[in-house]
């Protein structure tokens, strides 16, 4: 006896092709919480770096481009 079970092969007609859930409650300790939120902000650091970088490239390109009015003067 096996005890995995095998995912049945449902068909989906075209009445019922989208379907639509609400999450109402997710179980999980304060712990992992706390952990998950301290990963989290720590992955927001690189993604906010590249922002950063690119806001500032996008401001020194108008600042050129609208300066001199040629974008020749970028390089």
């Amino acid at each position: 006896m096996s005890a995995i079970a095998k995912p049945k092969n449902h068909t989906v007609s075209s009445e019922q092709s989208e379907q639509k859930v609400i999450i109402t409650d997710i179980r999980m300790s304060f712990i992992s919480m706390v952990v998950f939120m301290v990963k989290w902000s720590i992955a927001a650091i690189p993604a906010l770096f590249i922002l950063f970088l690119l806001g500032n490239l996008s401001m020194l390109l108008l600042a050129k481009v609208f300066s001199n009015g040629s974008i020749q003067m970028l390089f």
